[in-house]
């Protein structure tokens, strides 16, 4: 990708990743497309992945090796470093974030690292938010660069008439600054084994990822609290973080005779079951 222009210098590429015979294949084809990999060196950690505790020494004298230094650091993917920590805990992902400023500081270099989406297509997030594990990874980090998969149509008589083809292979480059001015979404399209810039801009495909399950329990107590308000079910499902056909489900149980007792289900395929005190009875319904 050649529309960001930056300074160029010397780069650790830290890969924990790739097999070693992987990495010769794709870096002769780089180095044959690409004049600037003559300054990036390779360091191939596949199956030596550590804790970054354990890491920081060895990084930092590798970089104190290099004739002329290193300007950039990268280490793809990051979370071959947690060791322990708990990707989805922000202490343990800040204590990571900890170390790498500490080696950038100490080495006087930029690190960047490779992160990991969530399962599925998340391109209806926010770029920030597509990042898997803690929030930590969106708040920390001076610059974020996602690529998330694009659409777009075009026209084509290549085949007869003339009719709509989908333009295959693009995807968006999201860009979060915290200390540079904005810049605008840029697709792009893989042509190997570049990248290449196009003049138009593409819609990121995706949804914004799972919805949180319901929890029911909840709903009820504030749905059975709000009813004397009288709150319209579109009310009621915004305040409950739920759908109004959940809410018409559960407000339909309570009219059947709940008036606070416990509810339960015997397993997450069977309706809902609820003690009614003034029958002694009890009433299913579905539940989504």
């Amino acid at each position: 990708m050649n529309f960001l222009q930056c300074s160029q210098g010397n780069v650790l590429y830290i890969n924990f990743e790739l097999i070693p015979w992987d990495t010769k294949v794709r870096g002769r084809i780089l180095a044959n497309n690409f004049e600037e990999l003559k300054h990036v060196d390779m360091w191939n950690l596949r199956g030596y992945a550590e804790d970054i505790e354990n890491l920081y020494t060895d990084i930092v004298e590798k970089v104190d090796k290099k004739i002329g230094g290193y300007d950039l650091l990268v280490i793809d993917p990051v979370y071959k470093t947690l060791g322990d920590r708990d990707e989805n805990s922000a202490g343990h992902m800040t204590d990571l974030l900890n170390h790498l400023d500490k080696i950038a500081m100490i080495t006087d270099t930029s690190i960047a690292f490779g992160a990991h989406f969530p399962k599925g297509n998340v391109g209806g997030r926010v770029a920030m938010d597509r990042i898997a594990g803690s929030g930590v990874f969106a708040r920390d980090p001076d610059t974020i660069i996602t690529m998330s998969h694009a659409t777009k149509k075009k026209y084509s008589a290549e085949e007869g008439p003339v009719t709509e083809v989908e333009i295959e292979n693009l995807f968006n480059v999201d860009f979060v600054f915290r200390s540079f001015k904005e810049h605008p979404i840029q697709t792009v399209q893989w042509k190997f084994p570049r990248m290449e810039p196009t003049k138009f801009t593409a819609k990121t495909t995706g949804s914004k990822g799972r919805t949180a399950k319901t929890n029911v329990e909840e709903v009820f107590m504030k749905i059975a609290a709000a009813m004397p308000v009288g709150l319209t079910k579109a009310q009621l499902a915004k305040a409950c973080g739920c759908n109004q056909k959940t809410i018409q489900k559960l407000t339909a149980i309570l009219a059947a005779g709940f008036n606070g007792s416990k509810i339960s289900r015997d397993n997450e395929k069977t309706p809902w079951k609820v003690a009614s005190k003034s029958t002694n009875q009890e009433v299913g319904q579905s539940v989504a």
